[in-house]
């Protein structure tokens, strides 16, 4: 689970302006260079320090990955959610609907700033 350290340099970051915003995955790089997260994938990246590969689908046993998925593999986790043990699935749900649904990064560094630690 995230210390309050994790949990404030992840607002911070939310905060900052500096990244761009996607949905439905936890991380997207565009053709152009730029590469837009979801809030999910700002905490993967920065703050738990997680690398990106792209895994080609001949490389991929398990039926349920499309070829370009992200996979982190310090920890282990795919496409939109991380792994409970990192974080509870209902406040996961929580943050990937306020994402999905337009909320904007300020939004939800806002609402996360309003949880106990607990929750997380």
């Amino acid at each position: 689970m995230p210390t309050s350290e994790q949990i404030n340099e992840w607002v911070a970051l939310l905060e900052s302006d500096e990244y761009k915003q996607c949905s439905s995955k936890l991380e997207i790089d565009d053709d152009d260079g730029s590469c837009y997260f979801c809030c999910l994938g700002i905490y993967a990246r920065y703050v738990l320090n997680a690398r990106k590969v792209v895994l080609d689908i001949k490389e991929v046993k398990s039926g349920i990955m499309n070829a370009g998925v992200y996979f982190y593999i310090e920890h282990g986790f795919f496409k939109t959610m991380l792994p409970e043990h990192i974080m509870k699935k209902e406040m996961q749900d929580k943050l990937v609907e306020m994402n999905d649904g337009g909320r904007t990064f300020k939004d939800i560094a806002a609402y996360i700033k309003s949880q106990p630690l607990g929750a997380f």
